[in-house]
């Protein structure tokens, strides 16, 4: 059966195999990023295990994508099917681990085919740069296999293993910050121990109290963490009272999915009081069921735990919710409608057969549902589009579509949707930025530069628009001003290869060769396969009357690409 469940889930999936990288987190977690897209190596290794890079301290993520770009360079096939088996992977352990907690073997293979086919896991398995999601969900289940195996021999090596695959699985996503407790809950059901016996669990829960650090630590640094003056804490409880009900709407009936929710402050008081009094009626009928259907409470108490960290009352980003959060939590309410379900079936004395076929055509709805979906991650284009569809007010999903039409060239549709976006939300720096780089390129000088320097006002740290901003007044000829922004967005990212490079040209047509030379330094260093760099370079180390290095960086641009005629001519030029 593990091994059907493999197959069916790798099926399903594999028309990721077909989808772009997607605009949004991708070109930071892989394409963009000089760590990552260098492949393994020790430096991208000493980076991962201290980076808190996009907000987050995860070294084995960062990892994971290295050797991916390792085995497929920036294919993104390759990316995707590392996902797609990572997630087939889990789907059987899912069935694995419940069958040996439970010793039910057709709910243990309804609750994994569900789950893993469930359409909200499409976001986690078909965006690269979530592979955190699907290893912190493979590391959960991995460890709550080795607590099982634990409890049963006793052995301490199977503690230290549960110990070592907690901790690498934290260090994939903080999210299994929870992991201690969900164990608590499985002692209970389906266990079946008496009390919660958090003393063998206490160096599991050291490690969450020190991951819970070290997140705080990275998202704060990184400028995710919400604060009250971003988002009140009452609209901020309000959200998450709110977006508890809609994902329990979702996993039933899994329609008007979208890559970004936006978070709306004022929520209607009537929603939140009509979520917050289903969840509470739901608890309660759970806690009446609690002795003669002990999954009931168990599941509903999963669901809602194991969503504490990204339910938004420490709020990181501006996302409402995600379908993304729901990858663990939901098999907490999978398998009360699982067991909830046989039981019923028992009651009713139905046929054997009954439960099989219905739980096959759920899993044939579920994967239609899959495949629409999947069709939906095949670009940026598509996703943010639809995703701006369903509602006309997310001005993040226009912004990112805007984003994703403008690397596509098409500046009129890019310009339309970042207009929408700039007059929902006028303080957001990156639409400013990314709607005066439309403009730019629309040969709208003045007013794209407007826009940049409003973008540079809302936020001083987002080197984005100051570099865009050097390059508009480099390209209309100001060459002062342009030298001043180069150096201003070095000063923000010194790691940024554009900015040296134009500042170097810059340098170099002005005559001041000595600094232009340490600037196209700089770029072959951080990019050594840049062959353009490495002629420039070797035009400047010519004037600066360095012929034998001017020699061997021609001829490394040559290496870098072979039909570089500057290059070749200027390297005969200085052979005898």
């Amino acid at each position: 059966m593990a091994a059907v469940l493999l197959v069916v889930v790798c099926a399903v999936f594999a028309l990721t195999l077909r989808n772009d990288f997607i605009d949004f987190d991708d070109p930071d977690y892989v394409t963009e990023n000089i760590h990552v897209s260098r492949g393994i190596t020790l430096d991208g290794i000493s980076w991962a295990l201290t980076s808190r890079e996009a907000s987050n301290w995860h070294p084995v993520t960062w990892l994971s994508h290295m050797l991916d770009v390792e085995l497929y360079a920036l294919n993104p096939a390759g990316h995707h099917a590392t996902s797609v088996l990572i997630h087939a992977v889990t789907t059987a352990m899912v069935f694995m681990l419940f069958w040996q907690l439970t010793g039910a073997l057709g709910c243990s293979a309804a609750l994994a085919l569900l789950w893993g086919l469930h359409p909200l896991r499409v976001e986690s398995v078909a965006w690269v740069s979530e592979r955190k999601d699907v290893l912190c969900a493979f590391f959960w289940v991995l460890s709550t296999w080795f607590y099982l195996r634990w409890r049963r021999s006793e052995r301490s090596w199977d503690y230290v293993l549960l110990f070592i695959s907690y901790a690498i699985g934290l260090m994939s996503k903080p999210m299994l910050v929870t992991f201690p407790f969900t164990l608590m809950l499985l002692d209970r059901w389906p266990l079946r121990r008496d009390g919660f016996h958090f003393t063998e669990k206490l160096p599991l829960f050291v490690l969450t109290v020190v991951a819970c650090g070290i997140t705080y630590w990275a998202q704060s640094g990184g400028g995710a963490v919400a604060t009250v003056e971003q988002a009140a804490f009452a609209d901020r409880v309000a959200n998450a009272t709110l977006s508890y009900a809609m994902y329990v709407g979702k996993i039933f009936w899994p329609s008007g999915l979208s890559a970004y929710y936006l978070f709306y402050a004022s929520i209607p008081s009537w929603k939140v009081i009509a979520a917050a009094t289903f969840l509470m009626l739901a608890l309660a009928q759970a806690w009446r069921w609690r002795q003669e259907r002990p999954f009931v409470l168990i599941g509903l108490l999963w669901f809602v735990g194991t969503l504490v960290p990204v339910i938004g009352i420490v709020k990181v980003g501006s996302q409402a919710m995600a379908d993304r959060f729901t990858y663990v939590p939901s098999l907490g309410l999978l398998w009360i409608v699982v067991w909830g379900a046989a039981e019923l079936f028992q009651r009713l004395n139905a046929p054997r057969w009954l439960p099989h076929v219905l739980t096959l055509g759920v899993a044939g709805v579920l994967t239609l549902c899959t495949l629409d979906r999947v069709l939906d991650w095949r670009n940026t284009i598509s996703l943010f589009g639809e995703a701006a569809a369903l509602d006309s007010r997310n001005f993040m999903a226009r912004n990112i579509l805007g984003s994703a039409y403008f690397d596509q060239g098409q500046f009129e549709e890019a310009e339309a949707q970042l207009q929408a976006a700039v007059a929902i939300q006028p303080n957001d720096a990156d639409i400013q930025s990314n709607l005066g780089a439309t403009l730019v390129a629309l040969n709208r000088y003045d007013e794209g530069i407007a826009h940049y320097r409003r973008a540079i006002a809302l936020d001083t740290h987002d080197v984005k628009p100051v570099l865009n901003l050097a390059i508009a007044l480099d390209q209309q000829g100001s060459d002062v001003p342009a030298i001043a922004n180069y150096r201003k967005a070095l000063a923000l990212d010194p790691t940024l290869s554009q900015a040296h490079y134009n500042l170097a040209l810059v340098l170099a047509q002005q005559g001041d060769f000595g600094a232009a030379e340490l600037h196209f330094r700089s770029v072959v260093e951080l990019r050594p396969g840049y062959a353009a760099a490495h002629n420039n370079l070797g035009n400047v180390l010519v004037a600066l009357g360095k012929q034998d290095a001017a020699k061997r960086h021609y001829q490394l641009a040559l290496d870098a690409d072979p039909g570089n005629q500057s290059a070749r001519s200027n390297l005969e030029r200085l052979s005898p």
